[in-house]
């Protein structure tokens, strides 16, 4: 019992001895028989149908493994692993796998399999991608080791295998997920699908049939498996009116088919022509639409151009959507001729040589409108009244804006007759009545009251242009609603015409005229009449002119410038000078040195309104310095007053004609109203005085020495109805 229990702890120490250095009895006795160490690996491709690498995908896959020994069991591994690409390769490693080492052998003629693979692969991506195909490489590559007997290995395989279902491997999951289309690669007694080319597999039943197999994407020749991202295509469609398809202008194709490259796709068109011509056909372009239905008015966009967002899960066929049609009409020939009133040509360079295309069936819009106007070659303007297809009768005149509809070849005339060139013009001097040697500002406006434009223009004075008016040394038109331009008068040139070069006064609108401005002095005699007359020629069968006058003011009787019909023109202002205070009543005649040379006193009057007559009359105040006063008594006398008629009342040959003497007329200074002149006939009148002829009546002792004595005196013009 002791020699037993002394072998036993031996034993025991030494069996702890060898477990400390991790090395077991049994496993040293029993290494694997089968030395299989592989990479486990998802490796593809994607492109686009170019070539191009295609990143744009989102990729997940699984892993699982599975074994039959000594129970069937399955495992998910890895779940939901998402691949990155890079320049359109998408690998993912699961790394070296020691198959030799996981698999649990079997005696000899069991039946055990072992597996592990990526499964599950599924692609999403872009939008706009319509579907995923299998490339040009339709097998991949399995090498491996078959074995014997106790796990003896007697053969190598390198081979390539076909993809099953190779023209048709994804299946589209309808939410924008394709799936690959597993295959049961893996034999064996249970049905287990894979991605055939990211597999390791060991394993057998019978003593001849073990073996151990590594699946790849890349084929003996070195080619790798890769997928094609087959974009939604955009279709170019070309159609008549009806919808019909046609014959596509020079350089488009019917049916052309372009890829989307983008989820929010933009597909333009070069510029398609307005019109072009073929099969002996002319076609008008009417515009553009997207989509499967024609809507009711076209996009008139050229490039034609349409926007697919292949994200709107709104739209039931982007197949349809995305499809771009344009819309061509079918045209006649029009021929367009500009005729007068009688249907003679107008100016053969107003007609075109070539038709022009308008759409069949359609209506067609006049290019005028009544009353606009044309310059033909000659100058002449010319004025729309109407249109008439060359088919009516002489004297057709239309006037609508359209035509009917035009089902074939058609000539229309548009009807135009002579527009007259008028215009008119004024002149207005400031101020109009000036002092001697003074200068007078001049204002015209020259205004197109024709149907053409006035051009050409030259400005001059006529005969009738006062030599005491001098000539201007600058003109300045300012054409309506432009800048003012100056044109510089020389020597002679205000006789002869002065050329207004670069001005153009439009017909009709607002700016149809042009303000002319100018200076001169006048020069003459008190209340001489000065005319002025200016002429505008140009395209105008006759010259417009505009005339008025200056009067030189008189210094001694101003001007007082009545308004309207009937008024005071000029009344005398009394000056007697110095008187001697005496002691009897005396007389004093005017101061003659208080004006000018020449001057006699006179009242100049209008009346051209009146039907029952005219009648002047005065009165005159007191005269007082102060508070000092003169008698009542104190009188005006107006003795031998001449009655005469103002003709041609403002006119260059102004002059006086008799009509009555008054006689003697005494005004006391005290407001008494006394009648100096009457008259039934309208006119403007002047009643004047010898200056001897007017006196003052002063009684003795009139006046205080050293004083001045003033009075008002008014004067009436009393008209009748």
């Amino acid at each position: 019992m002791r020699l037993l229990k002394k072998n036993f702890t031996k034993i025991g120490f030494l069996i702890l001895l060898l477990g400390s250095m991790g090395i077991s009895q049994e496993a040293q006795a029993a290494p694997p028989p089968v030395d299989f160490k592989k990479e486990l690996a998802l490796d593809f491709d994607m492109r686009l149908q170019d070539g191009t690498a295609y990143n744009d995908a989102i990729v997940l896959v699984d892993i699982e493994d599975e074994t039959s020994y000594p129970t069937k069991k399955n495992t998910v591994r890895v779940q939901d692993i998402s691949v990155t690409p890079l320049n359109g390769n998408y690998h993912h490693s699961y790394g070296i796998f020691d198959m030799g080492n996981w698999y649990d052998y079997p005696i000899v003629g069991w039946s055990n399999f072992s597996y592990i693979y990526y499964t599950n692969l599924r692609i999403v991506p872009k939008k706009n991608i319509k579907s995923i195909t299998l490339g040009s490489v339709k097998t991949f590559r399995s090498i491996g080791d078959q074995y014997a007997g106790t796990w003896q290995k007697i053969n190598s395989e390198d081979k390539d295998y076909p993809l099953s279902d190779s023209n048709n491997k994804f299946n589209n999951l309808g939410n924008g997920t394709f799936s690959w289309k597993e295959s049961n690669y893996l034999t064996g007694s249970w049905n287990r699908p894979t991605v055939e080319f990211a597999s390791i597999q060991m394993g057998g039943g019978t003593p001849t049939s073990y073996g151990a197999y590594h699946t790849t994407s890349v084929n003996k020749a070195g080619k790798k498996i890769y997928f094609v991202a087959i974009p939604y295509e955009v279709k170019e469609n070309f159609v008549d009116d009806s919808g019909a398809t046609i014959t596509p202008p020079a350089g488009f194709t019917q049916g052309k088919l372009t890829y989307a490259n983008a989820e929010q796709y933009t597909h333009t068109l070069n510029s398609v022509p307005n019109s072009y011509t073929t099969g002996g056909n002319t076609y008008l372009l009417k515009g553009s639409y997207k989509g499967p239905t024609k809507p009711g008015t076209l996009s008139q966009s050229n490039p034609p151009s349409i926007t697919v967002d292949y994200t709107d899960s709104g739209v039931p066929n982007f197949d349809q959507e995305g499809q771009i049609t344009v819309v061509y009409a079918l045209s006649v020939k029009l021929i367009e001729k500009y005729v007068d009133e009688s249907g003679m040509q107008i100016d053969p360079a107003w007609d075109s040589t070539t038709p022009l295309d308008i759409e069949k069936d359609s209506q067609f819009t006049i290019p005028h409108t009544i009353g606009d106007t044309k310059v033909d070659a000659g100058g002449k303007s010319w004025e729309y009244i109407g249109w008439k297809y060359n088919t009516d009768p002489a004297g057709t005149k239309r006037t609508t804006p359209t035509t009917g509809n035009i089902s074939g070849n058609v000539g229309i005339e548009y009807i135009y007759k002579l527009s007259k060139t008028t215009a008119s013009l004024d002149l207005k001097p400031t101020p109009q009545i000036v002092d001697n040697n003074d200068t007078v500002s001049w204002s015209s406006r020259l205004e197109n009251t024709g149907g053409a434009p006035l051009k050409d223009l030259v400005l001059k004075a006529t005969s009738n242009w006062s030599t005491g008016l001098s000539n201007p040394v600058q003109v300045t038109v300012t054409p309506a609603g432009g800048s003012p331009q100056d044109f510089t008068v020389n020597s002679g040139d205000w006789a002869s015409g002065v050329n207004l070069s670069g001005i153009t006064i439009p017909n009709g609108g607002v700016n149809n005229y042009a303000d002319i401005t100018f200076t001169t002095t006048a020069s003459g005699a008190v209340n001489q009449v000065l005319p002025a007359e200016i002429e505008v020629s140009g395209n105008i069968p006759t010259p417009v002119k505009a005339d008025n006058f200056v009067r030189i003011d008189d210094p001694d009787e101003p001007n007082l410038k009545p308004v309207g019909t009937a008024g005071l023109i000029n009344i005398p202002d009394f000056r007697f000078g110095e008187v001697e205070v005496k002691p009897f009543a005396q007389t004093k005649g005017l101061d003659a040195s208080a004006y000018r040379s020449g001057y006699h006193p006179y009242i100049r009057f209008m009346d051209n309104e009146s039907t029952g007559g005219w009648s002047l009359s005065a009165k005159l105040g007191q005269f007082t310095s102060g508070t000092k006063t003169l008698p009542t008594t104190t009188t005006l006398k107006l003795r031998n007053g001449v009655l005469m008629d103002v003709q041609n009342y403002n006119k260059h040959n102004e002059s006086l004609s008799y009509v009555d003497l008054t006689g003697s007329i005494n005004i006391p200074s005290d407001s008494s109203t006394v009648a100096l002149t009457n008259n039934t006939n309208r006119g403007v009148y002047h009643l004047e005085y010898d200056i001897a002829n007017v006196e003052l009546d002063l009684m003795a002792h009139s006046g205080i020495a050293g004083l001045s004595y003033q009075a008002d005196m008014d004067w009436t013009l009393t008209t009748a109805p």
